[in-house]
């Protein structure tokens, strides 16, 4: 009879389970998402074909600063982190301490006072965690309203920390983002003489690359067209073509449409890429359809506190 009673108690306990994971979401990033079966592959599958949609892309374009610089990689990296994380069209602007969060996402780590050898300093640490959050708005092209997420996050706030004061706003910090990106030892490949890479390389890159962007899973690349140029977009999608040229499609942050990078598997290369060459794009690209580039995979590092960042909101919203 107890155990009876243990067989029935407990397929009551695993029906009232069942029934709590039976929750499906829908919001600005994934449509009719399981919660009996969440898992980060099951996010990546259930994001719905609008959500990369171009009116959720940041407003501010590519833009010079310093002696070479333009905010590409890093306008290109948070576009990556916005599409995921950002959701449209639900709750209020942020408060201070998520729009706080939110630009140290756009800058890329955090900065904190330390006592170092009895004396405090201000160091740079890596963001512990990176968090979903609402915008309060309908897309991010809305710049030009008064409250806005994009208003909000360009006006910023001034921050005081370790006796020092520090304008926090999308600019500054996308720039800081920027220079952290570009000047680093690991970036030396991608100026080394020679542009065409290995058919071999090329290869293996355009096959991570359709991987990636069948799961959903968007990929930074970083275009190089001359010695000393490098672009970095974000890809979206790909399409074969009749010829067998695979066509890749990206979020370009010069441009307020999407570009094109063609890889030729004939030839092994990639070409065809609308590039910003020596700094200034604002006259013409001087790449052609029959340029070739060189193409690299870049900021796959960053993927993961990403994901775990929507698995643990979707977990939030499952309970």
């Amino acid at each position: 009879m107890r155990f009876f009673i243990f067989i029935i108690l407990s397929t009551l306990g695993f029906n009232t389970l069942a029934g709590q994971n039976s929750k499906i979401i829908t919001d600005s990033l994934v449509e009719s998402l399981r919660c009996d079966q969440l898992s980060v592959d099951t996010i990546y599958s259930s994001i719905s074909k609008d959500a990369f949609s171009l009116k959720y892309a940041q407003t501010p374009r590519n833009w010079r600063f310093g002696p070479s610089l333009g905010a590409c990689w890093a306008l290109a990296s948070n576009q990556r982190m916005f599409f995921y994380l950002a959701r449209w069209g639900q709750g209020s602007l942020p408060d201070a301490a998520t729009t706080k969060n939110i630009l140290d996402m756009v800058r890329g780590y955090s900065v904190e006072e330390v006592q170092m050898n009895g004396r405090p300093r201000l160091v740079s640490l890596p963001l512990r965690q990176y968090q979903v959050f609402q915008t309060g708005s309908e897309q991010f092209n809305d710049a030009f309203e008064e409250h806005s997420f994009l208003k909000l996050l360009l006006n910023g706030f001034t921050e005081e920390i370790g006796g020092q004061t520090m304008e926090r706003n999308f600019i500054n910090d996308t720039e800081l983002n920027q220079r952290r990106r570009f000047f680093r030892p690991g970036n030396l490949k991608y100026v080394l003489p020679g542009i065409a890479q290995s058919a071999e390389n090329n290869k293996a890159t355009v096959d991570l690359l359709m991987k990636n962007l069948k799961s959903n899973r968007l990929t930074l690349i970083n275009i190089k067209s001359e010695e000393l140029a490098q672009h970095v977009v974000l890809a979206k999608s790909f399409k074969i073509e009749k010829d067998g040229t695979i066509l890749i499609n990206s979020y370009d942050s010069t441009f307020d449409f999407e570009t094109s990078i063609r890889y030729n598997p004939r030839s092994g290369q990639f070409t065809d890429a609308v590039t910003p060459i020596k700094w200034d794009w604002w006259e013409t690209p001087s790449t052609t359809p029959e340029s070739v580039i060189g193409v690299f995979i870049v900021g796959e590092e960053e993927r993961a506190p990403i994901e775990q960042a929507m698995l643990r909101y979707y977990r939030d919203l499952c309970e």
